[in-house]
């Protein structure tokens, strides 16, 4: 699955909770910014949650909805960082 699809999964509060946990950290493989186990160790201490135990719904939401949001700024800042270096060398200018 992608990204998306494991993050639509997560926030589906129709889905069983073991099912969206397990969509978030599907998730948190394809995307993880601090790297799997800090941002798991992020995730436990930010919203209680808890490696292969009972886990709300409610904090497998905002634990999809940060991931969501770093992704977004993660994919902004790259196609900010590509139209730089195109410019670059459109204008002869090295690439950095």
């Amino acid at each position: 699955m992608t990204f998306w699809t494991d993050i639509r999964n997560a926030r589906n509060e129709a889905l069983p909770n073991g099912l969206r946990y397990m969509s978030l950290r599907h998730a948190l493989t394809l995307h993880a910014p601090l790297g799997f186990s800090d941002t798991w160790k992020m995730f436990e201490a930010r919203f209680g949650l808890v490696a292969g135990g009972r886990n709300t719904g409610e904090a497998i939401l905002k634990a999809a909805n940060l991931l969501a949001e770093d992704r977004l700024a993660w994919l902004a800042y790259e196609k900010a960082r590509i139209n730089f270096v195109r410019l670059r060398v459109k204008t002869g200018l090295p690439k950095p």
